[in-house]
């Protein structure tokens, strides 16, 4: 049986960290990027369920860093909550590393 995202471990978001760094690595290393670990949260939709989301924040051109228009990135993760006993369909965002920060000394990220 399936657990739901939102019953995952410290341990296993620390697993699942190292493995989408590697991927990120792996997939973009050659464009001049440098990444922070992803954050990950558990959100509510409106339908009360809960999912992954994670953020990944990064350094660099962001013309050479297009998450939404690459789907392989959402399918390794997906593969890997899949192999890690998970169900569902995590949520992605970007952000770049300067307006991360902005919004943190605004306090209008926790």
């Amino acid at each position: 049986m399936r657990r739901r995202c939102d019953l995952i471990t410290a341990a296993e978001i620390e697993e699942l960290r190292g493995f989408i760094a590697d991927t990120l690595g792996e997939m973009f290393g050659g464009r001049g990027l440098a990444f922070d670990a992803p954050i990950m949260k558990i959100r509510t939709d409106q339908y009360y369920e809960e999912y992954l989301h994670i953020t990944i924040v990064f350094d660099g051109d962001e013309k050479k860093f297009d998450l939404d228009g690459d789907l392989e990135m959402r399918d390794r993760v997906m593969d890997k909550l899949y192999d890690m006993g998970f169900e569902g369909v995590p949520s992605f965002s970007i952000q770049l590393k300067s307006e991360r920060e902005e919004l943190l000394k605004e306090g209008l990220l926790w």
